[in-house]
């Protein structure tokens, strides 16, 4: 005797389990920190003042801390928000923004030094970081529709 399956889907992706959360985050890691190492790499190649953030170990390290963080609040912001894709439509470019608050900072007490070269590096890694793991997210850790949207 046979017994048949049927699905039905409600507009609603599955919960990511953390096996699928861990993947994301690693891979979201390995992307920006592979980018963010070059980047730093180039910008000091081309000249740019190696100030101690412009730094490829430094830059991978956050890289990975972003990556990870990034897909926690993801999977909160997905399991909790009546509708994940309005509240990340408005989260993730504030969340930039914040990111920005140091480089302001940075360029605030550097700048007649430094120049503003290496600011708008370590600018470039942080919308890097976002563009990357935002389009890995969105991969491997759908957003759920709201019945709204749907």
């Amino acid at each position: 005797m046979t017994t048949a399956t049927t699905t039905t889907t409600t507009g609603t992706t599955a919960r990511a389990g953390r096996g699928r959360i861990a993947t994301a985050a690693v891979l979201a890691a390995v992307l920006t920190g592979a980018v963010n190492g070059a980047v730093a790499v180039a910008a000091v190649a081309v000249g740019v003042t190696a100030v101690m953030p412009l730094n490829p170990a430094i830059d991978i390290a956050f890289s990975v801390l972003a990556s990870i963080a990034g897909a926690i609040g993801w999977t909160i912001v997905n399991r909790r928000a009546d509708d994940p894709r309005r509240v990340m439509a408005w989260l993730a470019p504030l969340v930039l923004l914040v990111s920005f608050v140091p480089d302001v900072l940075l360029a605030v007490a550097t700048a007649s030094s430094t120049g503003i070269a290496p600011i708008l590096a370590l600018s470039l890694m942080h919308v890097t970081t976002i563009v990357i793991a935002i389009g890995v997210y969105a991969r491997l850790l759908p957003l759920k529709v709201s019945p709204a949207a749907a």
